[in-house]
């Protein structure tokens, strides 16, 4: 219906400025991101899509007017009691002029003009008694000529011509009497020529405008013209495509119309041409950039070539040759050729791919939530930084992102017998026949066939001794011999034939010290003389002997500081002067250089490399220059014989092996998006690749920019896995996940090169909107505004500003500074907003500038200049009155001084009086000294009692390593700490913090110590945490409480429960995080009768449990920065694998440098206990 009102009042161009991003071949492959009502438009049928100058998106609807800038839309709508609203609700066009006004034309409401500056609208409406007023309040579309004179199309006929300096309208209709007049009130299309000429095509004929005569030239006469097109090769050459493409009727052909000699060339329908155009009925004609002319007609898309005069055919339904399938309502071509074709079937869009003459259908579907969200398309628009945008009737807009990545995703379909065989991909290698190889966790080994069609599954068969040994597959190497070999996690290594399709099975034999030395492969690695290495989970390195088919085995010796520092080997790579560098876990990176004259040595369980040794380089937290962390992962060389590894938390490390130095790259320093790198991998433009926990990561290291892709982008989720990597000698690269694996050619990833355009939106006083007002600091909208001036009390501001780059705005970047203010730019993710409080008067120049979501920045960005004027008694006239008042003190101190002089002499003879009352202020200062050295003894002797209570040494315990640190903030220190030991094994920890310090802190202590030495035995938690807060009520201590934790360790479980203690923090040895227990409880002596939570978790070897008073956390630095829990835990976690008092050395020594020499506030305990490997 919109459409049908739309072709009937005004010029028509289904597909506006239509250059879409290219679109795979698949339907599937293309994710239309939805935009409506959810989002916040104010209605679902788009009527209109416009960008304007400053680069905020316009959407008209017929229920107001939208202004997007990629995060939020701003509604305008009429409000019938203020003028300066929109007139009416329903849009029909918009386009903004010259000078920035947006111009708005209504069904209903007539023309309006929105002021940006002062967000008012100027209404334009029929008026019946002024001839100068537009002559229809329902306008169809406007649009502003070279000479600035605006034309608006209106449900009355014929042309109106606006003039915007004297706000009047001429209008202009045909007159059956007039030859010098419109050929017909019905226009079609208008067009401004190269030379600035204005032409209408009617329904009737072709108009030419004489701007001198204020009449028309006619041409044409009695010709349906629905299109011009005037080539920019041919200049003053016009192409017009005639007849009704709504009601099928009028065409005449293609009309060549040459200007200069007024001569015309028709271009009709013949069924005995071939090459003839295919209806003589068109709609549109477009010209790309190699000098094809495309055609919409009544019957398909025509291309047409002005060199041989052939026109060529392509149907988007060729099966449905009838009806309105194939009748073309408007195209357009992208950047890359591809055309966009919309039907009159309204049944979406078809996508034509000229190279391969083959058209890709886009339409609703219900059950894919990316597909098209509406098959009617009213209006698209591509914007300037490859957005296109598609609106639909009842389906709001539909936005591709023309740049988006296109990563092949491959992911376990169990229905599939041609997918991958399990889900979480651990190897990938493509063979030189061009076959892919992937090992599965599970899964066992997947054979892809060349076109990746058909895939071979070889999966453990425990009656087949040839089968594979082992469903976990982590490694797979085709060496230059031909021979496949596979790396299981359980079974060994394995060598594949071909041709029988057997495994020939290398495992671990502890009998054999010329057998692997473990069968939990993650590395195969074949150096540049051919010799085969295979890195191997606990146990080591080894070499294999092709000859013999044994292996020496490389180990870590612990007494050997030039050993290989780890048994667990992840990445194995050769430099160009032949050496290796391991990626170790645990053990950082070492380099292996190896004697070319070595020869073969008798074997040994660990093999004796004689005058070789290992060079390692590992994590030292006092050179920053050293490697940022142990767990590697993966190790490569990029051709100027840079190392790059991927650590698991230290993120990406750069090593130059000529200064032994290494460069971080981490979220804290960089782009980087997350710290955990599982592969590495370089292209041949010398960019990095890796993957992640955050998606698939590229960077640029001679512009230093990291590009970062996510699963919007195609990927098979957002993580990966270790050492799952490839890159093929075609060039494509491969990194597989949890969910599969992904291929892609880096070529092939364009980054949008376009970057945002940077607008302030929202200017705060108080976290309050600023309007505008004359009362306001905003006189127009702060978009526009250039300079803001405040009162000295008005210095609490925020700005929200936006980058107007709708590819992925969620991924835009952003920096801004508030000059003499700011010291440095201030970068965020995503955070759109900047508050300043308690500024002080003066001038300031507020400053942001953003990216695009491929890194690309506007370092011009936008600003505002910021004057905070002082107060009354900082300005000029009132230190002019400071003058004249230090002026009168100065005279009333002389005259002090003189008066002073006069009263020196009778002080004199009070000299002696004043030495006797020295004398007496001395002997009460001594008085003083000596009650406070009593004091001060007595302080001593309670905190020997005190010291007294806690543990002479600590328990032995058969699995169980203990060590414990307490530092009093005062004389008596309200931290305390005890063990009990049963006859079981069992053992019993509590850990307690009393309120306050002092001799009333140190009373709680050993009172408490009192009850856990009579009750630890043969009570419960509830029951003893209630007799404690009896006892304490019963001493009337006032507001003096006494905070607990109460831990049992017994048969490897641990039974905690906690009276308003920190969390109990638990490293978990065999994932290596920290686990956090959190039993929220009143403190003893509070409450009676308060039931405390209890919690019981298994404990494994390897484990470390963390006990510590909340003095910890509450330590603070010179910048009155709390320590806290979220530093506490993440400490722990890093240093969770050390031994206990090695954990609480690191532990002090981190919270010394963090407080730098501030002294504590409150007293700090740790009790630290790590279960012994029970082995």
């Amino acid at each position: 219906m919109l459409l049908q009102n739309i072709c009937k009042y005004f010029l028509i161009t289904l597909l506006v400025s239509l250059t879409y991003s290219g679109i795979n071949a698949q339907p599937a492959d293309t994710k239309f991101e939805h935009i409506s009502l959810e989002q916040g438009l104010s209605q679902s049928i788009i009527n209109t899509i416009m960008k304007d100058s400053k680069g905020f998106m316009w959407f008209g609807t017929q229920s107001g007017l939208n202004k997007y800038d990629g995060y939020e839309v701003v509604i305008y709508k009429n409000n019938p009691f203020d003028s300066t609203t929109i007139s009416n609700n329903i849009v029909q066009s918009t386009f903004e002029d010259d000078e920035g006004y947006i111009w708005i034309g209504t069904a209903g409401g007539g023309l309006n003009k929105f002021n940006r500056e002062t967000e008012t609208f100027t209404q334009y409406r029929h008026d019946p008694q002024n001839p100068n007023s537009i002559s229809a309040d329902f306008v169809g579309f406007a649009f502003e000529d070279k000479s600035n004179d605006i034309w608006v199309f209106t449900n009355d006929g014929g042309v109106d011509l606006f003039n915007k300096e004297t706000e009047k309208f001429e209008h202009f209709k045909n007159d059956p009497d007039d030859p010098n007049s419109l050929c017909s009130n019905n226009i079609r299309r208008i067009h401004e020529d190269i030379s600035g000429n204005i032409w209408f095509g009617t329904t009737n004929g072709l108009n030419k405008f004489n701007r001198e005569k204020r009449n028309f030239e006619r041409f044409v006469v009695g010709t349906f013209i629905s299109a011009i097109y005037e080539s920019k090769n041919e200049p003053e050459v016009f192409w017009l495509a005639t007849g009704n493409i709504e009601e099928l009727t009028g065409g005449k052909g293609l009309i060549r119309f040459d200007t200069e000699n007024n001569s015309y060339t028709h271009y009709k329908h013949s069924s005995s041409n071939p090459n003839s155009i295919s209806s003589n009925i068109a709609n549109q004609i477009y010209g790309s950039k190699n000098g094809t002319i495309w055609i919409a007609t009544a019957y398909g898309l025509n291309k047409f070539d002005p060199s041989d005069n052939k026109f060529k055919t392509y149907l988007p339904n060729p099966t449905k040759k009838n009806g309105k399938y194939n009748v073309i309502l408007g195209f357009a071509e992208d950047m890359f050729g591809k055309i966009l074709v919309v039907t009159a079937e309204r049944d979406g869009g078809y996508e034509f791919n000229p190279e391969t003459e083959t058209f890709t259908h886009y339409e609703y579907d219900p059950s894919d939530p990316n597909s098209l969200s509406n098959n009617i398309i009213t209006r698209v628009y591509e914007d300037t930084t490859g957005v296109f945008w598609i609106g639909t009737a009842i389906g709001g807009l539909n936005k591709i992102d023309h740049y988006a990545k296109k990563f092949i995703s491959y992911v376990f379909d169990p229905n599939d017998p041609n997918g991958i065989n399990a889900q979480i991909v651990r190897g990938i290698h493509l063979d030189k026949n061009g076959e892919l190889w992937v090992g599965l966790a599970d899964g066992g080994l997947d054979r892809f066939s060349k076109d990746r069609k058909k895939v071979t599954h070889y999966t453990h068969e425990q009656d087949d001794p040839k089968s594979i040994s082992e469903d976990d597959v982590w490694a797979i190497h085709e060496d230059k011999e031909g021979n496949l070999w596979v790396g299981t996690h359980g079974g060994g290594l394995d060598k594949f034939d071909r041709e029988t399709e057997t495994f020939k099975h290398y495992s671990f034999d502890e009998n054999d010290n010329n057998s692997i030395s473990n069968n939990f492969i993650r590395e195969i690695y074949e150096d540049s003389k051919g010799r085969l290495w295979i890195g191997t989970d606990f146990g080591g390195l080894n070499l294999f002997d092709r000859e013999t088919e044994t292996f020496y085995r490389i180990e870590h010796n612990p007494k050997n500081p030039n050993s290989l520092p780890n048994n667990s080997v992840r990445s194995i790579v050769e430099d160009k002067a032949g050496n290796l560098w391991l990626g170790t876990t645990g053990g950082g990176l070492s380099k292996l250089v190896l004697n070319p004259d070595d020869e073969k040595r008798e074997r040994s369980e660990v093999f004796d490399f004689g005058g070789n040794t290992f060079t390692n380089y590992r994590y030292n937290p006092a050179d920053s220059g050293s490697l940022s962390n142990d767990l590697v992962q993966s190790v490569f060389i990029d051709d100027d014989g840079i190392i790059w590894l991927g650590t698991f938390g230290g993120g990406l490390n750069r090593f130059d092996p000529r200064t032994e130095r290494f460069t971080h790259f981490t979220d804290e320093n960089s782009d980087l998006p997350d710290n955990v790198i599982y592969s590495v991998l370089g292209d041949e433009k010398g960019n990095i690749w890796m993957s992640s926990n955050r998606g698939i990561i590229k960077y640029d290291p001679v512009k230093s920019i990291f590009a970062n892709y996510d699963m919007d982008d195609g990927l098979q989720s957002r993580e990966f896995n270790g050492q799952a990597e490839f890159y093929s000698s075609t060039g494509e690269m491969f990194f597989g996940g949890i969910d599969g694996f992904n291929s892609f050619f880096p070529d092939s990833l364009m980054n949008n090169p376009y970057p945002p355009r940077v607008a302030i939106t929202e200017f705060r006083l108080f976290n309050k909107p600023v309007s505008i007002g004359h009362d306001s600091p905003l006189n127009m909208h702060i978009s526009e505004t250039k300079e803001i001036t405040l009162s000295y009390w008005q210095n609490d501001i925020s700005f929200e500003f936006v980058a107007l780059h709708y590819n992925k705005p969620e991924e835009n970047k952003y920096a801004f500074m508030l000059e003499n203010y700011d010291p440095d730019w201030i970068k965020t993710d995503n955070q759109r907003w900047a508050t300043y409080t308690n500024l002080d008067p003066g001038e300031y120049v507020f400053k942001v500038i953003a990216s695009n979501n491929d890194g690309v920045w506007n370092y011009e960005g936008a600003s505002i200049k910021l004057i905070i004027t002082p107060p009354w008694w900082q300005t000029g006239w009132a230190y002019v009155l400071y003058f004249f008042i230090l002026i009168g003190a100065i005279y009333l101190t002389h005259l002090f001084q003189h008066a002073r002089l006069v009263k020196r002499e009778r002080e004199r003879a009070q000299i002696t009086e004043a030495e006797l009352r020295a004398q007496t202020a001395e002997a009460q200062a001594r008085a003083i000294q000596a009650e406070n050295d009593r004091k001060t003894h007595e302080l001593e002797e309670a905190r020997k009692i005190q010291l007294s209570m806690l543990p002479k040494e600590l328990p032995k315990v058969s699995n169980l390593d203990i060590a414990v640190h307490m530092q009093t903030a005062t004389e008596v220190g309200g931290d305390y700490y005890d063990f009990y030991k049963d006859g079981n094994g069992s053992l019993t920890i509590v850990v307690g913090d009393a309120t306050g310090h002092g001799l009333k802190a140190g009373t709680m202590v050993s009172v408490i110590k009192g009850l856990f030495i009579s009750s630890a035995a043969d009570t419960d938690t509830q029951t003893f945490f209630e007799k404690c807060t009896q006892t304490i009520k019963q001493l009337h201590l006032g507001n003096l409480y006494m905070a607990l934790s109460f831990v049992k360790i017994e048969n490897n479980e641990l039974f905690a429960s906690c009276a308003g203690m920190p969390p109990i923090y638990i490293y978990r040895d065999e994932n290596k995080t920290v686990e956090q227990i959190l039993l929220k409880g009143m403190p003893l002596g509070a409450f009676d009768n308060f039931e405390y939570k209890n919690a019981k978790v298994k404990l494994n070897d390897g484990d470390t449990i963390l006990l510590f008073s909340d003095g910890l956390a509450e330590l603070f630095n010179d910048k009155k920065e709390m320590y806290d829990y979220d530093r506490i835990k993440s400490t722990f976690e890093n240093i969770g694998y050390k031994s206990p008092q090695l954990i609480i050395d690191d532990l002090v020594e981190e919270v010394d440098k963090w407080r730098n020499g501030n002294s504590p506030n409150d007293d700090v305990t740790l009790v630290v206990l790590k279960v012994k490997n029970s082995k």
